[in-house]
């Protein structure tokens, strides 16, 4: 699409710029000035914002860091971070913390710029001769299974990694399966510490690793972190005494092959604060870090290319009334001046097509930026940096804590903005920014660079005696602050006008798309941005275009084509085996591309595409938006974008563009729910399992050891697209994901009584994802349902009712049944069928079903042949066995089950995840 014709440009500064914006708040036109935060358009003139005019160092200026007729500012320096690979634990002189079942959410997960070399195995066969082989290579730590082993100190961490357990290709490769883990505790880990620890003190571990679990799982299901301290000296034998018992273990015909060569990552993070020296501290720093962090000096110097740290410096104005912040023109200059990094390495590893290089722009100033650069072996320069981050500190206020998600800040959500709710996010978001302003919070310039041990003087001295204002710019400390709170009072009154809006402008999708922007751009002002595939096709609708030849490398938002085969980029193959050599007994770690979006699309090829999207006028504005008197709900211009619906949608939306619509005219999309109603008109999403847990394989059927393939959801819809890379799984294994799949259903899609406040269940709808089989073997259903009718079903009604639940090879129920259609285990079961195909082999595999199910449950909803549950009053003629939950009169709906044994009804007790618990009477049908 070529570019719209070019409104006359008009040249601000920062603070012209915000004084702008703030007359138009003042004047009360909301619609101009929401157009003016977004566009920069106003006035029929085009806003174009010039950051450098806040430098504070120009060409002519003397290159002096001590010249006091220039801009002061003042340097700090500190060691921040440490990541040592290790056989043993290299802990002295401290305690450990160690973990039986471990923080599942501390597992290492993304990239921390440093590799492995494993072993992956294989079998070559040919006619006359079968022979195993073993290939070596090099993958991101991150990507070999791993879970916390302990801790030490506040925030320090071991974390043991199990190369024999790692497959290539494989998604979430750092998950451990929890047999796995449960047996190497019980195999390894205890007989280990009952060798170390002395005096039997290790008696009271516990005897096996479900029993640990059970111990720290709560009432309400959730597991509660616990750990047991283990002194120095246990400590110091402990890796040792693992192998040992690893051996024997082997020797005696354990199958735990798998556990040999694992090691150990100690990672110290985030301690900068407490390791700061002054410039001419310096000698010394990191040798004082590693006996401050009870680090093995020896282990350290022994293998000084297996342990890296983080050397930083901050930069602060000496006025503290300015922040200071990295030049986007800088990065290059950053790596060849500072680092000694030669000119062809710097300029080609800082342009934004190199997958090596992230550009952080600082509150949508293009010319305002830091970045993140993960060198290749080439470019690493003397000092041989693995990793390089230039940011502001500011953005400790808004960092996520860990364990919080995959996100290094704190996110909005689509959701969240529609919701538009008082003290929501996006509020809590504002009252950050205008409480800094006016606390006058300053920002600092920050860099930090990831090196071996063996130059820790060098890096240094560095970074030291360098005239630190060449690389920055000096920002008002309101102005730093107002940039954001203007873009949120803009967003918020966005959100607002989507509250208030008929329904079919909420679901226009050009609305959509603008909202989906306001979630990107929010989330821009104190992050890395998202250039993931969807977010690309999202800009490439909104930003300005231009002829790609006129796009520059300060203006380019995104690589606008992929990286061609050979790697044309210019960025190395990190997993060559031409790398320099490593120390004898060494495996030495070299660095590994980060994942930066979790934004799984494909990419788009735009190789020949004629126009480009860009930021041309100094900030991330959008090329327009729809908002006059004609418009009662602003949008993107031109006509709907098909686009948006696709993946973009699903990115952000996390659903499908037509499930959204059911959602909204269904009335569940806009309005706040009541916690305790069922969602039973949704589509049903399939269980997401916590990290370590897995479904048991209870089938096994002739031939049950096939594969077939495991199918890919978009939000409650599978998607009937053939992909390459979809999971295997075996007609065993998904059988029984069926089963726990319809359990999970069948209370999901409970009834809710009109007019109540809950639903019949009593379950929390948190724990609906918990649910097994074992809820309906119980013989009290009023651990389930608030009130019921019973009827004691014979062969005949049962036969009858899991035809419904399971139909036979042709007999799916389509969209006219109430529920069915929508239970995730009905479109598994529909999977299943047409992977298999054979109609006597799905008859086999749905008897043994049947078998399995009649004979687990004591009772279940009574399946008809329009919906999973009916509710009514009506009577059943007197041949069948009937009765009802305690007080339930003759005309009041109820659900109705089926049982097959003899029930009770105790409405004082209540399943929860974690085991029956008491309640008092009406506790749980509290608003």
């Amino acid at each position: 699409m070529p570019p719209q014709a070019a409104l006359p440009v008009r040249r601000h500064t920062i603070g012209s710029f915000l004084r702008l914006l703030a007359h138009l708040l003042a004047d009360g036109d909301t619609a101009k000035f929401v157009v003016a935060v977004l566009t920069g358009q106003y006035n029929g003139q085009q806003a174009s914002i010039e950051a450098l005019e806040n430098r504070i160092y120009d060409a002519e200026d003397p290159d002096d860091p001590d010249d006091i007729t220039l801009y002061p500012y003042k340097t700090s320096f500190d060691v921040d971070s440490a990541l040592g690979i290790s056989d043993d634990i290299c802990i002295v002189g401290e305690p450990i913390a160690f973990y039986v079942v471990p923080k599942f959410s501390h597992s290492l997960r993304k990239s921390v710029g440093l590799t492995r070399r494993v072993e992956i195995g294989g079998t070559w066969a040919a006619a006359d001769w079968i022979a195993d082989f073993k290939v070596g290579t090099h993958v991101g730590l991150h990507e070999v299974p791993n879970f916390l082993f302990a801790h030490w100190g506040m925030r320090n961490e071991i974390i043991i990694f199990f190369p024999g357990r790692y497959k290539a290709g494989e998604r979430d490769g750092y998950k451990m399966d929890i047999a796995d883990i449960a047996t190497f505790f019980e195999s390894v880990t205890r007989p280990a510490l009952q060798e170390a620890v002395p005096a039997l003190r290790a008696s009271n571990l516990p005897p096996t690793y479900e029993a640990e679990l059970w111990r720290l799982r709560s009432e309400n299901g959730q597991v509660a972190g616990s750990a047991r301290m283990l002194s120095e000296e246990v400590v110091a034998k402990l890796a040792g005494n693992l192998r040992g018992v690893l051996e024997d273990a082997i020797a005696a015909g354990s199958p735990l092959h798998w556990a040999r060569g694992f090691f150990f990552v100690h990672q110290v993070r985030g301690v900068k604060d407490a390791n700061v020296y002054p410039p001419t501290g310096a000698a010394g720093a990191i040798d004082r870090f590693i006996e401050n962090n009870h680090i093995s000096a020896e282990a350290v110097t022994s293998y000084p290319n297996n342990w890296y740290f983080d050397a930083g410096v901050e930069i602060s104005s000496a006025s503290s009334d300015d922040s200071l912040a990295w030049r986007a023109d800088s990065h290059t200059a950053i790596l060849r001046d500072v680092f000694w990094i030669p000119e062809g390495h710097a300029v080609r590893m800082t342009k934004t097509g190199s997958t090596s290089y992230y550009k952080d722009p600082v509150s949508h100033l293009t010319e305002v930026a830091g970045c993140r650069i993960t060198p290749g072996i080439r470019g690493r320069g003397p000092l041989g940096i693995v990793k390089l981050q230039a940011y502001q500190t500011d953005k400790a206020v808004t960092a996520a804590v860990v364990g919080q998600g995959s996100y290094h800040a704190k996110r909005v959500k689509l959701k969240q903005v529609m919701e538009d709710r008082d003290g929501g996010p996006i509020d809590l978001l504002f009252a950050v920014y205008e409480e800094s302003r006016k606390k006058k919070v300053v920002s600092n310039a920050r860099l930090e660079v990831r090196v071996p041990y063996a130059v820790r003087e060098e890096v240094h001295r560095a970074m030291q005696g360098v005239n630190w204002r060449k690389y920055l710019v000096a920002i008002p400390y309101d102005n730093w602050w107002n940039l954001r709170t203007y873009s949120i009072i803009a967003y918020k009154a966005i959100a607002g006008t989507h509250a208030s809006a008929k329904l079919g402008d909420r679901t226009n999708i050009n609305a959509l798309g603008l909202l989906m922007m306001v979630v990107w751009l929010t989330n821009s002002l104190h992050a890395t941005p998202d250039t993931g595939p969807s977010s690309r096709e999202l800009l490439n609708i909104v930003l300005p275009r231009r002829p790609r030849t006129e796009i520059t490398e300060m203006t380019l938002p995104f690589r606008l084509a992929r990286a061609h085969q050979g790697r044309s980029d210019g960025v190395e193959n990190e997993f060559a085996e031409n790398r320099d050599p490593a120390e004898p007994g060494e495996n030495r770690p070299v660095r590994e591309e980060e994942e930066e979006s979790s934004d799984e699309d494909t990419d788009a090829d735009e190789d020949e595409i004629a126009y480009g999207p860009g930021h041309f006028f100094g900030m991330m504005f959008m090329s327009g938006l729809v908002w006059d008197d004609g418009c009662s709900i602003p949008k993107i211009p031109g006509r709907t974008t098909h686009a948006l619906k696709g993946g973009p949608f699903r990115h952000f939306a996390e659903m499908q563009y037509d499930e959204f619509c059911d959602l909204a005219y269904d009335g569940m999309l806009f309005r706040p729910r009541t916690q305790k109603r069922t969602r039973n008109k949704t589509q049903q999403r399939p269980v997401v399992l916590d990290e370590g847990e897995s479904i048991p394989t209870i089938f096994d059927i002739k031939n049950g050891s096939r594969e077939i393939t495991r199918p890919a959801w978009q939000g409650g819809r599978i998607n009937r697209e053939d992909r390459n890379d979809q999971e295997k799984v075996t007609r065993n294994e998904f059988l029984s994901e069926i089963y726990r799949q319809l359990c999970v259903d069948a209370i999901s899609l409970s009834p809710c009584p009109k007019g109540k406040p809950h639903g019949y269940v009593k379950i929390d709808n948190a724990h609906f994802s918990k649910v097994t089989i074992d809820v309906f073997k119980d013989r009290n259903p009023g651990k389930v349902l608030r009130t019921a009718r019973m009827c004691r079903g014979d062969d005949k009604d049962w036969e009858l009712a899991f035809k419904h639940l399971l139909p036979s090879k042709g007999e799916l129920k389509a969209g006219d049944a109430q529920n069915y259609p929508k239970c995730a285990y009905y479109k598994m079961w529909g999977h299943y069928m047409a992977q298999i195909g054979t109609g006597s082999v799905i008859e086999t595999a749905r008897t043994a079903f049947k078998d399995q199910f009649l004979a687990d449950i004591a009772w279940f909803p009574w399946a008809k042949p329009g919906r999973l549950w009916e509710s009514n009053s009506k009577v059943l003629p007197s041949s069948k066995s009937t009765f009802t939950s305690p007080g339930l009169g003759a005309k009041v709906p109820a659900p109705w089950i089926l049982t097959r044994q003899h029930c009770i009804w105790k409405a004082n007790e209540k399943w929860t995840p974690g085991g029956t618990v008491t309640i008092a009477p009406g506790e749980d049908d509290e608003d």
